[in-house]
This record gives C-alpha cells, structure tokens and sequence, in this order.
C-alpha cells in the first residue's frame, strides 16, 4: 500500500477490493471492487490538470488507476507487450507518465513437461499518466524463435527468454534516465540483460547501457541449481543443463537505487541474490566497486532491494537453508 496524509491506500488482492483506510482510526474511507490488484501501488497524478490518483497492477495484467479521493476508476490498459506476461514490480509516475515494469512468469510454466519451454521476457512500458496510453517499450531481448531442438518429451523448445524485471525501476528526472533491474535467462541463448543493471532513456526509450553482473545464467524451474550433476535430475525443459549455462538463478530481486554522490557523481546500487551488492557510475554503467556476502541462492542473497541514507547502503541477505558455515543471512551496512 501507499500512505498520503491520513490515508492509507491498501489492494486487498484475494478480496477483490482497493480501501482507502483512515490511519489514525483504521476506517474505511471508501472501498472499491479493483479485480484484484496484485502490485504495490504508486501515487501521483493523471496529468497535468488530472486528479490524484493510486495505480497499480492487476491479475489480469491490466495497469488501472482509480481517483484517490473517491475510489472512482479512471481509466484500465493493458500495457503489457504479451499477454502471457504478468506485472509484478510497482509501477513509477515520473511527471505526467507511468513506468511499468514487465515480469514473466515461464520460469515456474518450465516445469511442465509440455511446456513449449520458454517464449516469454521482460520489459519496461512508459504510459501517459491521463489516460494509460502507451508511449514507449524497452525489451529486455527480441522475441523467442524455435531452437530446433526439443525437449525431453518431444516438445518443441524456443528462446532466448527470461530476463523478468519483477520490481520497481527507479527515474532520474534532471538526467532523463530510467534504472532497472533483471533476472536470468529461462532458456537459450543466453542474453546480454539477464542478471543485469540497465539504463533506458526517458524519452525514447532507448537503452543507454546494461551491466550485466552474471553471464550465461540460463535457467528454469525444471533444472537443478549449480551443477547439473549435483542434487535433482534436470527436467524436460532443461536440456541445456551442461551447455555452458551456470545454473544459479542469481536475479536482481529489488531494484536499483540512484544514491546522489558529491560532485553530481551519482551512483546505481543493486543487491543480487549472488549475495553482491554493486555500485555503479549512473552515467556509463562502469563498476566502481562489489561487495559479497556470502554465496546466495536462488531464494538468498539480496532478495528484495537494498536501502540507502547519505552515507551507507544497507544490504540485506536473506540465505534460507543455508549451512551454518556458509550463512550469510543479516543485515550489513556498507
């Protein structure tokens, strides 16, 4: 949810309904039937001249926003570039336009063995605030294409996909430049923007730079984590296990954080579930430092983002299941 002034606005997704709370009482201000909305929710205002409104993401993979005042639909787009596709992360109002990020979700669907393993990726939308009209998209690669292989069941494979952006960008309104944050590769080949950091213009939607913190991490819930040899049996759809890829699943979970340096040098920090927190040069991409904790996995590392103040970044790991000599798991200030 999202609080502004005396109001908290809560999606109470399984009910079906947006509130809008009072925060000293716990009263219900109004409530409106939303369909489930399955984001976090942003404020802002739908235009210029438009009303203060709360946006979010439903199960359907709609973007709507609903007038904070009254609870009054303004308007529901579909602003996705698939329609297989969900939104997760929480969008962004950056001036009079919306930033939605675009998750995935065949990572999980690769676990079927009839599963056409995998076809779908992420991506960034920019609409206008007023009325949810897309401007912009910025794809984490091109469309899949078959492999001409297929899978342990006889079913054609496709690719490259994957690369899900599963959290909130963040926007630099003086530079012009949105920051976002990408998982792996759900099948081959392997991508240039899995398990990276990347900035897109604006205005264009141009792609300025990726740093990419972990080459060749194509995976999927259908393979074992790390080698191939070690643990489950690798599933019908990953036949690739072996093939190069490192099995790790080390996503970006949270994202970026433009952290405002002296002398205008602004830096991108990112927590990746390898247990690294990044920091990069917000103009070029370039490292400026690393630091590890621990090993990750897929569910440890830094798995939900990172927090900074005016002189630290606070990185918080998570480790489940991990050996006691090998846990990580805290909270750590840089």
């Amino acid at each position: 949810g999202v609080v502004v002034g005396s109001t908290l606005f809560y999606p109470a997704g399984q009910a079906g309904y947006l509130l809008a709370l009072d925060t000293q009482s716990g009263c219900v201000k109004w409530a409106t039937a939303a369909n489930g909305v399955r984001t976090s929710l942003a404020y802002g205002r739908l235009g210029k001249d438009g009303p203060w409104a709360v946006v979010g993401g439903d199960g359907q993979g709609n973007l709507v926003a609903f007038e904070a005042q009254t609870g009054k639909l303004a308007w529901k787009v579909d602003p996705r570039h698939d329609n297989t596709v969900p939104l997760s992360g929480t969008p962004l109002f950056a001036g009079d336009k919306i930033i939605v990020p675009i998750s995935a979700i065949d990572v999980g669907n690769a676990m079927r063995d009839t599963f056409e393993c995998c076809k779908a990726h992420g991506a960034v939308a920019l609409v206008n605030a007023a009325d949810g009209k897309l401007i912009w998209h910025w794809h984490t690669m091109a469309a899949a294409k078959p492999l001409g292989r297929k899978n342990g069941k006889g079913v054609e494979m496709y690719g490259p996909s994957g690369a899900p952006i599963w959290s909130s960008p963040s926007v630099d309104m003086k530079r012009g430049v949105v920051y976002a944050s990408t998982g792996e590769n759900t099948s081959p080949p392997a991508t240039k923007t899995s398990d990276a950091l990347v900035a897109i213009d604006l205005k264009t939607g141009k792609e300025k730079w990726v740093f990419q913190a972990l080459e060749n991490d194509v995976w999927n819930m259908s393979c074992p984590i790390g080698s191939p040899t070690g643990g489950r049996a690798p599933g019908a759809n990953c036949v690739f296990a072996g093939e190069g890829s490192v099995l790790l699943d080390h996503d970006f979970g949270g994202g970026p954080v433009i952290w405002k340096g002296p002398r205008g040098r602004d830096v991108i920090l990112g927590g990746q579930k390898s247990g690294d927190v990044w920091a990069l040069d917000a103009a070029t991409g370039k490292k400026l430092w690393r630091h590890q904790f621990g090993k990750g996995t897929p569910l440890g590392g830094v798995h939900w983002g990172v927090a900074t103040d005016d002189k630290r970044v606070y990185a918080p790991i998570s480790d489940p299941g991990v050996p006691a000599d090998r846990n990580a798991a805290g909270l750590y200030a840089i």
